[in-house]
């Protein structure tokens, strides 16, 4: 894509490549992620920043993250930068959930089910 990319730039787009920044600095330093279903989503968690999904990802649950699925949606967020939020509370047990039952463990099984899931929302009430 750094073609195409760097190609739009040229053509006096309103983009910034940089592939060489330290990516938990930037999103350190940033009021939030905007992303298309990118692991920079996941890492914007951990500095506790807002996440803006326009893509499919994981992490596409209400107050997890905020999907913005058009242009006008993306626009309308970005006019209300200052007040963006998350659940934090249901964040951090999806992290949790992430880390304890949803990666592959070391013993090489997978430790996911879709109830699983369920029950991460289920606990949100």
């Amino acid at each position: 894509m750094t073609d195409k990319i760097n190609a739009l730039i040229a053509s006096g787009a309103r983009f910034e490549l940089d592939n060489s920044a330290d990516s938990f600095a930037q999103i350190a330093a940033s009021q939030g992620v905007v992303t298309i279903n990118s692991s920079m989503g996941l890492q914007a968690m951990f500095w506790d920043k807002p996440v803006l999904l326009t893509g499919e990802a994981l992490y596409d649950i209400a107050g997890v993250a905020e999907r913005v699925g058009s242009a006008e949606a993306l626009k309308q967020a970005f006019a209300r930068a200052d007040g963006l939020t998350f659940d934090a509370a249901l964040r951090a047990r999806f992290l949790t959930w992430l880390a304890r039952d949803y990666y592959i463990g070391f013993d090489g099984e997978t430790l996911t089910d879709a109830r699983q899931v369920q029950r991460l929302l289920a606990e949100r009430t």
